[in-house]
Parts: structure tokens; C-alpha cells; sequence
């Protein structure tokens, strides 16, 4: 007997080599929509319009001739019996050769038969009718000319529709089963099509949908005759079977293609390519309910299709192999029998690794699927042959031999993107460093909730900034990172982002960032390139600064929203912060700054988006007017308000302090910034190197830092006529909080120009002097120790300092110490009696004349030695103690911060010099000099006596005598 061979075997279709899969699984019956869907019903019965119009009509005229019949019966009578028949309404009268002449037979059951007849014959022309009627109409419809209107027939289609809703409801039509309203919902959409492919469904969305299998039957029809690009069934309760259904309709469907006309000249050598599938994403996530029969449909599906490019299969779980009974033999051996079903790991890795489509499969999300160490290998297997660029693990418990082997899968060459989240990195992150090498294209890493401390970062961002690609970077759920005190995760995070260049997304979602630490890290974002997307939702200080209401939160929010406003404005590619929206309890300062994020966002996105070509302008971001009244003129905006009315005090309040403390947490992360280069240098001269450090520019002002103390100057100029309109109105609280604020932002600004000497302004010098002579007048004012205080310390002792202490001294203090007007005036007199010393020490001793017996007698003495003895003191440095004295304390505190203690020193020390050669000279003009002083002297009612040492225990001396 010859054995059954198939003959019509197609060498063209792909077929599976897996034996371990049975690709008949995934395999549909030829399926077709009858696409071609009737208006409505129209039963056989119904008359055509004109039987109808004639029906009518005849109706009319028998109604007609009734009536003449009842006005008139005698007449209609004889008529009757005279011809048979009314004139009227040409009724035909019965006869006894015909007694039912209008067609309408008295017996019954003939009456039967020749409706049966009729109907026939009417339905037999009405379908002959309708057959002439196609014929005619379909040159028409195919020439592009209308249908006649008032025709029943509906519109004849050259070829099938594309619209994916009406073939979804004939579907359920056909499966008897019912429309689902969130399917029809998203397929009525406009954005369900693309413009270019109106056929082509881009993604839809059945994500916690609940489908009963009659249902997924449906859809699987639907999605064998509607190409789909993008199919979401995340958490939908499927089974092995719904699973089968749903891959089996994807692997089926086709691009709509034209009519092609048939080629006679068949090639049979030419091998036609058999594109199966049309869906490039795929995510069956949170679908527990499947088991290894499922799995091997997955498997099989990798393998066929070749549209796939992504496959989401997360929080699956994976079986693994178990051992049969153990079966006792001969000799007491035992012997244990493998289950039949063979280890899904190894069928899942010949399917990735033999796919038909190589490597057009880019992604494989396999997190929270409980892998071994083993299936983890054999999965990297086929990974790396297949070429799979982005693999996510992420929430498998990977151990040590699973990180060996994602070692081995990094240093292959093919990773581009790895997800390991929710595993336990904290040992191993120094061996994952160590595979990223510089030739390593890795752009995408993801360590999220990997149990990260800043210890772990410091051998981390070293390596991912020598990646030459590197663009995302996942440190979310890390809540170790920044709860220690030490800055350390700042200070790494501040020193290596701005070295990658390439760097586009940042993830930083509950970390336990602090608003202080979220404004240092903002003053490093315009720094970067490349960077566009920030996150740092979930951390729990800035989420309550979004919704507190007292005035100190208020303060902190407008700070963290301010920094965020001038970092994503003067950079030019930041175009999304998440960050917490301000609630209903925020001020309008807070709201209007957090609504100036997203527009500035949205401004760099219409700058990454716009054509040059066109020479379309660049449109202004509209500030909130609470903004512009507090500010006045904004930089980048046309309008000016610096003539408008002042903003309400709490306004000025809440913003004022709020850009106040902005920059006071910048200068603080300079400070720990130069403390940590100084601790991670070596040797004894390590604090002398700040200084080279400051003059070779590594110590300049950032451009969000220069933008802030814009803001506070503008929003200081916009406080004076508050606090005229405030003592006007003799408010003295209200006054006394703006005067208290007048005096904080000048503070700051002072303390910032000092920190960074090349944001002050040309005119700063002119102004300083009126606002700090204003400021120590006031002394029940409270003034912030925020302004800059001058060191009157010799250089001496600057250089005498140890060498073992590793910070700079600064001039700055700290951010939140604040004074009252005593510790102002005490600084002040502090300052004051350093400068009678030096003048003691430098100019006047230095200048007396030398004797022994007189210094002698002067030591011995129970007072002081004094260098304002008439009798011992030259008469140049006479003249210039009239001098001196001549001059207000005012005056020389003006003086001296104007030009500098050290420039004022300088100055009286070439005073006395030329007083001196002025008295070698010529005598005669030193000796009209020093009677003009004395002359000044009383005519301003001063007594000379006051320089002699004779007096004693007078507090009313200046102070260059102390």
C-alpha cells in the first residue's frame, strides 16, 4: 500500500522547528467578514413605491364613487340596471354571467392560491428588477458617479471596508455575542487610526478588562481581520485558552493590500516572504491565570510572528520543572521519573534564539515572573543570540549567580537597556560597575528600589558617565539615598550629571529628597545638554510642602518652586518636571510659580518642535500678574510693571523670603561642595587649594543662582514703595515685616555678590552705602546676619592656620542664623576698634620716633602706652589726628565700606606720608595747613584738650584712641 502523501504543499509558508511547539495551536480556518452590510431589512411582502401610489389612487376614486352613490341613490340604480356600471367611478356592476366582477372571490379557499401565485410573481420580477438594477449601477459607482437617490439598493463597494468599528460590530454579529462599549468607545476615537494607514488600528487599550471567553472568541476575529499595533491586556483575567484565541488572531492578520493582478508567469524559484502579524507591542502583564500551556502559546507566538518588537509578559508566573515519583526497581535503586511536559525555560530560549524574525524583537519584560538562577541563564541565552537590546528582571530576587550572569549579558555587547528593580543590589553594584566599560552601549539602566545607599553611588556615576550614549537612569524607591544627614548623594549627583551629555531622563520618585536638597539639585539641571525630563514625585517633605498652609511651608514651597522655575527657564531642553501640583491651600505666589514651570516646559518644547525656516518668532510665556506685580519687570517679557501697584504684603512675604532661601541653599551646597574637594584631597596642602580652586573658576555662580538674585533685586526694588505706603498708613507691624525683609534680601544679595564677586552690578557700590547706612540707624529693626561680614584679621593669621583643618573659611554664615539690631551695632563697634588698632599699630607707632628711656618710663607706667602724646608726636602725625578727629564716626563707617578697611588704611597711611614730606618740604604751607585744621576744629566747636592723655576715664573718646 503506497502511503498518503500531501501534494499541495506551499514552500513558501514559515513553518515552526521547534519540536517542542505545535504551531497548529496558533493556526485560523480562512476567515472573512461579509463587510457589505444592508441599511436595514426588507421583507419580501412589501409593495414598491408605485403599487403603492396606484393602490392609493384606486383607493381614492372607489371612495369617490360611494359618495355619489349616497347623495344620489335613485340615479345610481338605474344607471346599474340601464349599462352594468356607474359612470362616476367606472365600477363595474356584477352580472349573472359575472357576479363578483372587482376580482374578490367568495369562497375562501380560492382565494388562498392566487395570493400564493401573486406573491410569486412579484417576487420573482422584484428580484429580476433588482439583479438589471446592480448590473446598471456598478459602471457607475466604479466611474466615481453618483447613485440614483430614492434606489433601496445600498452603495456597491469595489473592495472591502477599512472602518475597524463596523467590522467589530458585524463580528459580534456574527458571534452573536455583544459590543463591547469600551472596544467601540476607543475605535470610534479619531486618534484610534493613524491619517497615513486609516485601516490600521495604532493601540488599544483593554487594560483591567473583565472578557468572557465568548468574548475574546469575538476579538480574536476582529484581530485576524484588523491590523493592530499596539494590543494592551494588561490585568485581564486570562486563561491558557483566551491567551491561544487572542495570539492566534494577531499571527493571522494582514496589511490591507490593493487588487493585484494575477501573474501568469509564476516563478517557482522566487520565495515569496510570508509577513505574519502585524502588532509590534504586546503586553499580557498581571495575568496570573496562565499556565505552561500558556506559556508555550507565548513561545510559539515569539517565534512566528515578526512584527513583534516588544513583549511584556511581567508578573506571569514561570513554571518550573518538577520531579516525578520516584519508581522503585530491581535492587533497591530508585529511580526518579521526569515529568512529560519538558522545562519551559528551554523552550522559551530555542524560541527567542531561533525566531523567525531574528533580531527585530528589541524588548522583553520579564519582571516579577519568580526566575531561578537557571532559567535567568537560559533566558540570557537566547537573549543574546537573538539580540534583544532591553531585558527587564526586575523584582525576581536575584542572587549572585543571577547577577553573573546579567554580567555576562552586559559585557556582550548587545545590551542597551536593562531593567533590575526591586532586586538587591547593594553588594553587587561594584560588579555591575565594573562591566560598563567605555565601549558599552548601554543608554538605559533602571535600579529602582534596589536597596542603594550613597555609598553605592560612588563607584556608579563614575561609570555611567564614561558611557559615550547614556540617556536614562532610574533611581526611584532608593529611600536611603538622601535620609542620612551627610549630602553625599547630592554632592555625587551634582558633580557627575552635568558631565553626561547625553543624559535625557532622571528619576528620583521617593528618595526622601528634601526641598533644600530638590534646590541644589536644580541649580545643576541647566547645566546639563541634553536633559529633558525630571522627576521627583513621592517624596514625602515636598509632597507636604503642596498642601501645607502655614506661612514658614509656604515660604519653603516658593523657594523649591522658584529654583524649579528659573532652572527650567534658562535652559533650553527641560520640557517636563514632575513634581507635586500646589493644593487649593497654597498661596498665589506658590500656584502662579508652579504654573510658570509648565509653561517655561512648554515653551522649550515649542523650540525643540519649531522649523527655522519658517522664520516664525519666538511667542512670550505669559507670567500671572501676581508674579508681575511682585517682580515689576520680567526678564524675557515685553511689558513692563515697574510703575504699577505694589503687591500685597503677604505677597512680598511668602516670595521675597521664599527666593531669599533659594539662594541661601545654594551658597550652603557650595560650602559642601568645597568641603568635599577638599576631603578628598590629600596632604598638607589641601585647604590652600581652595583658593586656587576659586581663581581658576571652578567656583563661579550658576546660571539658575544669577537668575534667582535677579529676582530678589527685582523683587527688592518692587518693596520700597510698600514700605512708603506702609508708614504712611502708620502700620507699624506691616512696616516692620517689610522693612525686616528689605533688610534679608539685602542681606543675601550683599552676601552673594561677596560669595561670587562677579554678580555685582556697576552701581552696586553707590547703593550699598545709602542702604547699609539706613539699615544701622534703624535700631529696633531686626537685620539678618545674612550680610557679608569683613574678616579685619592680619593676613598673618590666615596663613598661620592649621593645616590639619579641612574647610575653607568663608566669609558666608550660615543660612538661618539671624540677628537683632544690638548684635548689629556690636559687630559694628567690633569693627570699629579693629580699625583704631591697625591704625595704632600700622601708622602711628610705626611712625613715632624711637626712645628707649621714654618707651621705658611709658611700659612702667600703670596706663597704657598711648600714641597721642603731644610731646613725643611729630607734627605731621599731630595734623593728621586733627584730621582724624575732624571726621564722624559715619563718615569712616561709609568710608570704609565703600572702599574697603584695607584701601581706607592705605589711604591715611599716604595721608600721614604727605603730611610728613609736606613738613620737610615747606614748612611754612604745612604750618597754614595745621592752623586751618585747628581753625575747623573750633569753629565747630571742638576742644583740642579732648587728644590730650591727660584725659583719662572718658567715654566719650572716639574710638582710634581705644
Amino acid at each position: 500500500m503506497c502511503p498518503r502523501k500531501i501534494m499541495n504543499i506551499d514552500p513558501n509558508r514559515d513553518r515552526c522547528l521547534v519540536p517542542e511547539l505545535d504551531q497548529s495551536k496558533l493556526r485560523r480556518v480562512a476567515f472573512c467578514v461579509d463587510v457589505e452590510i444592508a441599511g436595514g431589512p426588507r421583507y419580501k411582502d412589501e409593495l414598491d413605491p408605485d403599487e403603492k401610489k396606484k393602490k392609493r389612487k384606486d383607493k381614492r376614486l372607489r371612495e369617490r364613487g360611494e359618495g355619489e352613490a349616497l347623495k344620489h341613490p335613485e340615479a345610481i340604480a338605474e344607471e346599474k340596471d340601464k349599462t352594468g356600471a356607474v359612470q362616476v367611478s367606472n365600477e363595474v356592476v356584477g352580472t349573472e354571467d359575472a357576479p363578483n366582477p372587482e376580482g374578490v372571490m367568495l369562497d375562501q379557499c380560492q382565494v388562498e392560491p392566487n395570493k400564493k401565485k401573486e406573491k410569486k410573481k412579484r417576487s420573482e420580477a422584484e428580484r429580476k428588477e433588482r439583479k438589471e438594477k446592480k448590473h446598471d449601477e456598478a459602471p457607475a459607482v466604479s466611474n466615481g458617479s453618483p447613485a440614483v437617490s430614492g434606489t433601496s439598493t445600498p452603495k456597491v463597494q469595489d473592495r472591502p471596508t477599512t472602518d475597524p468599528l463596523r467590522i467589530y460590530r458585524r463580528c459580534c454579529q456574527l458571534r452573536e455575542t455583544p459590543i463591547l462599549k469600551r472596544i467601540s468607545d476607543q475605535l470610534l476615537a479619531p486618534s484610534s487610526c493613524s491619517v497615513a494607514a486609516p485601516g490600521i488600528v495604532t493601540c488599544l487599550d483593554l487594560t483591567g478588562s473583565r472578557l468572557q471567553l465568548a468574548d475574546v472568541i469575538t476579538l480574536g476575529d476582529w484581530l485576524a481581520v484588523v491590523p493592530v499595533k499596539r494590543l494592551l491586556l494588561e490585568d485581564s483575567d486570562l486563561t491558557d485558552e483566551m491567551t491561544r484565541v487572542i495570539l492566534a488572531g494577531l499571527l493571522s492578520a494582514k496589511y490591507s493590500e490593493g487588487p493585484k493582478r494575477r501573474s501568469w508567469a509564476k516563478d517557482d524559484h522566487t520565495k515569496i516572504e510570508e509577513r505574519t502579524g502585524v502588532v509590534e507591542k504586546l503586553s499580557l502583564k498581571n495575568n496570573p491565570k496562565i499556565t505552561s500551556d500558556g506559556w508555550k502559546h507565548i513561545s510559539l507566538f515569539i517565534y512566528m510572528c515578526k512584527s513583534l518588537k516588544a513583549i511584556d509578559v511581567s508578573m506571569i508566573p514561570f513554571p518550573q520543572p518538577t520531579k516525578g515519583p520516584t519508581i522503585q526497581i530491581a535492587h533497591g535503586m530508585a529511580w526518579s521519573k521526569a515529568t512529560s511536559t519538558t522545562d519551559i525555560a528551554d523552550i522559551l530560549c530555542k524560541a527567542i534564539s531561533e525566531r523567525l524574525a531574528g533580531s527585530r524583537l528589541e524588548e522583553l519584560i520579564m519582571a516579577e515572573c519568580s526566575l531561578t538562577a537557571q532559567n535567568i541563564r537560559k533566558i540570557i541565552d537566547g537573549v543574546t543570540i537573538s539580540g534583544i537590546q532591553r531585558l527587564g528582571l526586575a523584582g525576581n530576587d536575584i542572587d549572585s549567580e543571577g547577577l553573573d550572569h546579567v554580567i555576562r549579558y552586559v559585557r556582550s555587547g548587545v545590551c542597551h537597556g536593562l531593567d533590575l528593580g526591586g532586586n538587591d543590589l547593594r553588594e553587587g553594584i561594584d560588579r555591575l560597575c565594573e562591566a560598563l566599560s567605555k565601549s558599552c552601549p548601554l543608554w538605559a539602566l533602571s535600579l529602582a528600589d534596589c536597596d542603594l545607599t550613597p555609598d553605592s553611588l560612588k563607584p556608579l556615576f563614575p561609570a555611567l558617565g564614561a558611557l559615550p550614549n547614556f540617556r536614562f537612569l532610574d533611581l526611584s524607591h532608593n529611600r536611603d539615598l538622601f535620609s542620612t544627614p551627610s549630602p553625599t548623594s547630592l554632592c555625587i549627583l551634582r558633580k557627575y550629571i552635568p558631565q553626561m551629555k547625553d543624559l535625557k531622563r532622571l528619576h528620583l520618585l521617593d528618595v526622601s529628597l528634601s526641598p533644600a536638597e530638590a534646590i541644589g539639585l536644580a541649580e545643576v539641571l541647566p547645566e546639563c545638554p541634553k536633559l529633558a525630563h525630571l522627576n521627583i514625585l513621592e517624596n514625602p517633605q515636598i509632597s507636604a510642602l503642596s498642601t501645607a498652609s502655614d506661612e514658614s511651608d509656604q515660604e519653603e514651597a516658593c523657594a523649591l518652586y522658584a529654583s524649579l522655575m528659573a532652572a527650567v527657564r534658562v535652559s533650553d531642553t527641560i520640557i517636563c518636571i514632575d513634581v507635586d501640583v500646589p493644593g487649593a491651600e497654597s498661596s498665589e505666589v506658590v500656584k502662579a510659580l508652579a504654573k510658570q514651570v509648565v509653561a517655561y516646559c512648554l515653551r522649550n518644547m515649542q523650540r525643540i518642535t519649531e522649523v527655522p525656516e519658517l522664520g516664525v518668532g519666538e511667542k512670550e510665556v505669559e507670567v500671572p500678574e501676581v508674579l508681575m506685580h511682585l517682580v515689576g519687570h520680567w526678564e524675557g517679557f515685553s511689558e513692563n510693571h515697574d510703575d504699577d501697584d505694589p503687591a500685597p504684603d503677604d505677597d512680598y512675604i511668602v516670595g521675597g523670603t521664599g527666593v531669599v532661601k533659594a539662594l541661601s541653599y545654594c551658597l550652603s551646597q557650595k560650602e559642601s561642595d568645597l568641603r568635599r574637594r577638599s576631603l578628598s584631597a590629600s596632604g598638607t596642602v589641601t585647604p590652600r587649594g581652595h583658593v586656587d580652586d576659586r581663581e581658576g573658576g571652578m567656583a563661579r555662580a550658576k546660571i539658575m543662582s544669577r537668575n534667582l538674585l535677579e529676582s530678589a533685586r527685582n523683587i527688592r526694588a518692587r518693596l520700597q514703595p510698600a514700605l512708603v505706603r506702609e508708614a504712611r498708613a502708620g502700620n507699624e507691624m506691616a512696616y516692620r515685616r517689610l522693612l525686616f525683609l528689605d533688610q534679608t534680601l539685602q542681606g543675601m544679595i550683599a552676601r552673594f555678590e561677596d560669595e561670587y564677586p562677579e554678580c555685582r552690578l556697576p552701581s552696586t557700590e553707590t547703593t550699598a552705602e545709602t542702604e547699609s547706612t539706613h539699615s544701622t540707624q534703624s535700631s529696633t529693626s531686626p537685620l539678618t546676619s545674612a550680610a557679608p561680614t569683613f574678616s579685619m584679621s592680619p593676613p598673618e593669621t590666615q596663613q598661620q592656620e592649621s593645616d590639619e583643618e579641612p574647610k575653607l573659611a568663608l566669609r558666608s554664615r550660615h543660612n538661618s542664623d539671624v540677628s537683632l539690631a544690638s548684635r548689629a551695632l556690636s559687630l559694628e563697634e567690633g569693627r570699629i576698634h579693629r580699625l583704631g588698632q591697625r591704625v595704632r599699630n600700622e601708622i602711628l607707632n610705626n611712625s613715632r620716633p624711637t626712645s628707649s628711656s621714654g618707651t621705658g618710663d611709658r611700659h612702667t607706667d600703670s596706663h597704657p602706652p598711648s600714641p597721642l602724646d603731644d610731646d613725643q608726636m611729630p607734627p605731621h602725625l599731630r595734623a593728621l589726628q586733627d584730621k582724624l578727629y575732624n571726621l564722624t564716626g559715619e563718615q569712616m563707617r561709609e568710608y570704609a565700606e565703600t572702599k574697603g578697611w584695607e584701601e581706607t588704611l592705605h589711604v591715611l597711611g599716604q595721608n600721614a606720608e604727605e603730611l610728613q614730606r609736606l613738613e620737610h618740604e615747606a614748612p611754612e604751607e604745612f604750618k597754614r595747613f595745621r592752623e586751618a585744621q585747628i581753625a575747623a576744629l573750633a569753629n565747630a566747636g571742638k576742644r583740642k584738650e579732648r587728644f590730650e592723655i591727660g584725659a583719662k576715664d572718658d567715654d566719650n573718646d572716639v574710638a582710634v584712641e581705644d
